[in-house]
């Protein structure tokens, strides 16, 4: 029986296209491999791409590819191709793993926690994998998961000082202060220059009277083979033992030896945040005002204001209501503000005020009431004011040099990276307080002035005010925060377990020689002449 008409002929076709197909793909390869050994990146990518979007499959060319770009601090370029290959390789382990902690490294760590899970199925006790997935629990805030995680750990190897430390940590973010102190000192006995635990300790104990921290802390021997991050919290331990000694001139000089060995860590250009300011206030200026809704049960909070102005005693104190959801130190609305610029409102959700909740219920479904404390959304006040109806802005600030000199003590374990310098503190701090005098004008019934060095003067009288102002009922709850069992992440977990007091205010004044460039900046700014006497 013969074949049909044209049968024979037209296989034969499709059988030449794939060997010339083939043998295109190869010739492509041997090229991108000459160009590679060439260190000719950008015709490497370009063969590659075009060898994946002809749907080749080859685990070499993603593997290079993701190479190239981590090689050229392309993170986000080297996550895509990943993830491209996991849709043909689901279950390969060391992709997911590899997936989640580049998401890890910058910040998205609701999807490396997707990834990590995914790979430890496979490999349950992968340890580097367990260590990435305890630490993004921490950042999203599931505490109790990264404890779990962390548990485990030590149960892997009871001997190692980290896994030690890094329960600590999380019990002192759960309030857990004495077990935090325990797990701590677990951490040195296992190794007794562990930077970390020891910089922690010297916050939870009365370290003035042992005399055992002293020789430990200020001996040469504790600086040796250590790395600058480590050594950074080094001599700020050695700042706070002399800082509750009352020896402010040499705590000083420890602050300043830490805060330059950071400065070098972290490079920063501070026009980045001082520009930033004026391209978001004249955006706001553009924006068209949104029409209130007739009705909503929603209300947004938004925390914003200096590190250390007391914003998260503020968050504290509010959360008190239980009907009240804290999203912490998340950068939805800019994340939702740029998603929302960019696509020009070209899709279902129409509006920032609902992209922003959208984005509010990846997180949870739970109450109507939002506080957001991503403190930097002061740069956001005018497009928050303006676009999401029934939101309500918080300003904290403080003393200037107070606030100034807290960022200066303070070790962030990121971010914040202008606080290593007091002239860029100073500016700063004007930057935000000129910024939103500015919107307060324009947004007054939106936007309460909160006054930390009154507050703790007076706690009931600015506490009452505050939540009257939000239009809660009031409880007698909300003057003691300090009993709250929250977790929280800031570096003020400390500060917000004791109940409101005044100690810090005016203590910058037992540091006015080494606030000298930030002293210089502030008064001879108009707004600050009231501080002008003090000094």
């Amino acid at each position: 029986m013969k074949s049909p008409k044209g049968f024979g002929q037209g296989n034969a076709t499709y059988k030449n296209k794939i060997i010339y197909k083939a043998k295109n793909i190869e010739n492509l390869k041997k090229k991108a491999a000459i160009f590679l050994s060439k260190s000719q990146y950008k015709k490497v990518e370009v063969i590659y791409l075009k060898l994946i979007e002809q749907g080749v499959k080859d685990s070499v060319i993603f593997n290079d590819l993701c190479k190239i770009y981590l090689k050229q601090g392309k993170i986000k370029n080297a996550i895509k191709i990943l993830k491209i290959y996991t849709k043909f390789n689901p279950r390969i382990p060391s992709l997911l793993s590899n997936l989640g902690h580049l998401l890890k490294d910058i910040g998205s760590y609701v999807e490396s926690i997707n990834y990590l899970e995914s790979a430890l199925e496979v490999e349950p006790n992968n340890h580097k994998d367990l260590v990435a997935l305890a630490f993004c629990y921490q950042e999203v805030g599931d505490l109790n998961k990264a404890k779990v995680i962390n548990q485990k750990l030590i149960e892997i190897d009871s001997n190692c000082a980290i896994h030690l430390n890094n329960m600590g940590v999380i019990h002192e973010k759960m309030g857990n202060l004495q077990k935090a102190k325990n797990f701590f000192q677990q951490a040195l006995s296992k190794n007794p220059n562990l930077a970390q635990s020891i910089f922690s300790l010297t916050q939870l104990i009365d370290i003035s009277k042992e005399q055992e921290w002293e020789k430990r802390l200020f001996s040469e021997d504790i600086l040796k083979n250590q790395s600058n991050i480590n050594l950074v919290c080094l001599y700020k331990a050695r700042s706070n033992l002399l800082h509750k000694r009352k020896n402010y001139e040499k705590s000083g000089q420890y602050l300043k030896v830490a805060n330059n060995i950071r400065k070098n860590i972290y490079p920063y250009t501070i026009t980045e945040i001082t520009d930033k300011s004026k391209i978001l206030e004249a955006k706001s200026n553009q924006l068209k005002h949104k029409e209130m809704k007739t009705k909503t049960s929603k209300m947004y909070i938004f925390i914003v204001g200096m590190p250390r102005s007391g914003s998260t005693l503020i968050e504290s104190i509010i959360n008190m209501n239980k009907e009240i959801y804290a999203l912490g130190e998340t950068n939805i609305l800019e994340e939702s503000f740029i998603e929302w610029e960019n696509s020009n409102c070209h899709r279902q959700i129409s509006s920032l005020e609902d992209l922003y909740q959208f984005n509010i219920n990846k997180l949870t479904n739970k109450p109507d009431i939002t506080t957001n404390k991503w403190l930097y959304n002061y740069q956001y006040a005018g497009i928050i004011a303006n676009q999401i109806t029934n939101s309500k802005i918080i300003h904290c600030y403080r003393n200037p040099l107070d606030n100034i000199l807290s960022l200066y003590r303070v070790h962030f374990d990121k971010g914040h990276n202008y606080a290593s310098s007091l002239i860029d503190c100073a500016k700063v701090y004007i930057d935000q307080d000129n910024i939103m005098s500015k919107y307060k004008e324009k947004y007054r019934s939106q936007i309460y002035s909160l006054n930390y060095d009154k507050l703790v003067k007076n706690p009931r009288k600015v506490i009452k005010d505050l939540i009257r102002w939000i239009s809660f009922d009031w409880k007698d709850s909300y003057l003691s925060p300090h009993l709250s069992n929250r977790s929280v992440l800031t570096a003020s977990r400390l500060q917000v377990r004791q109940p409101i007091y005044t100690k810090s205010s005016g203590g910058w004044k037992n540091y006015r020689t080494i606030l000298r460039p930030a002293i210089e900046i502030i008064t001879n700014n108009v707004k600050y002449k009231d501080l002008i006497n003090e000094i």
